[in-house]
């Protein structure tokens, strides 16, 4: 037997599996150079350096300072974005936060949104 499921908003669906671990970037602030501090949802807080991490053609634009001090928290994503459609994967950024990983040795671009 066949059954009918209900349309359920988009919105509703792309709830990210970050937000169950309380990866949500709350705010961020630009400190200097590539140097980003972020607080997020479970408290933590601190800086990274993404310098390393800006590859791939959808940062390109990142690499001019000017450009990248242009990033916002996304208000549904809760992850940086820029004007560009550029944006980090939260989770990556918290483990940078807790030095779980180095941004030169890893890609986190979450774009694709």
């Amino acid at each position: 037997m066949w059954r009918v499921f209900e349309t359920v908003p988009l919105r509703a669906v792309s709830l990210r599996w970050s937000r169950l671990v309380d990866y949500d970037i709350l705010e961020a602030r630009y400190v200097r150079d590539f140097i980003v501090w972020l607080r997020f949802r479970d408290g933590l807080s601190g800086e990274v350096d993404l310098k390393d991490s800006l590859r791939g053609p959808i940062f390109q634009p990142l690499h001019d300072i000017e450009f990248f001090k242009r990033f916002t928290v996304h208000p549904e994503w809760e992850t940086l974005v820029w004007p560009n459609g550029a944006d980090m994967a939260p989770d990556s950024l918290h483990m940078f936060v807790r030095g779980e990983l180095e941004a030169k040795h890893h890609a986190i671009s979450h774009s694709g949104h």
